[in-house]
């Protein structure tokens, strides 16, 4: 195997996100998978290229809001139309059990639902975007819509401590 030229620099990572795995609720329950993990203050550790090591702590909550109703487009739809794709849902005011929840934005994601178009698998046509709070819906650039094509879409409701839940539907369009 060859090795790549470091040019004198050294590899790093950019980002790091941590979250569970998602069994299914049927399967294990939410307050099952909260009881595992205590709210509380975390703290994090790494090394960093070239500095001194990092430190960061995070407050980890049980507040997760519900996940949003959606609206558009139908799931199961076989006639949404690519040059006017609309995704549209329901503000969330809650958390899940019932209480007020604080939402800080959402994030909409809608792809194709096929195999990668290259085979290095950097490239697959992706529409993801963060929105306000106030945003209940958000128009997919034509440009990134295939006709007779099947898509797959999320949408994230985002809790001001970091918890997201999201909501999940599958379209064709004609």
């Amino acid at each position: 195997m060859r090795k790549l030229p470091a040019f004198g620099l050294t590899p790093g990572l950019t980002e790091l996100f941590f979250e569970t795995s998602e069994p299914a609720n049927a399967e294990v329950p939410i307050a099952d998978v909260l009881a595992r993990i205590p709210v509380g203050k975390y703290e994090y550790a790494g090394a960093m290229v070239g500095g001194p090591p990092s430190k960061l702590a995070a407050d980890f909550t049980h507040v997760v809001p519900e996940g949003p109703a959606l609206l558009a487009p139908a799931t199961g739809a076989t006639d949404v139309d690519p040059k006017s794709t609309v995704v549209k849902w329901q503000p969330v005011t809650k958390a899940l059990g019932g209480a007020a929840v604080e939402i800080v934005g959402y994030q909409v994601i809608v792809e194709k639902d096929a195999e990668q178009v290259h085979s290095s698998g950097f490239y697959k046509p992706v529409f993801s975007v963060h929105l306000p709070a106030t945003a209940t819906s958000v128009t997919v650039p034509a440009e990134l819509m295939e006709s007779g094509a099947p898509y797959k879409f999320e949408v994230l409701a985002i809790e001001k401590s970091g918890n997201q839940t999201l909501a999940s539907g599958a379209f064709q369009t004609q």
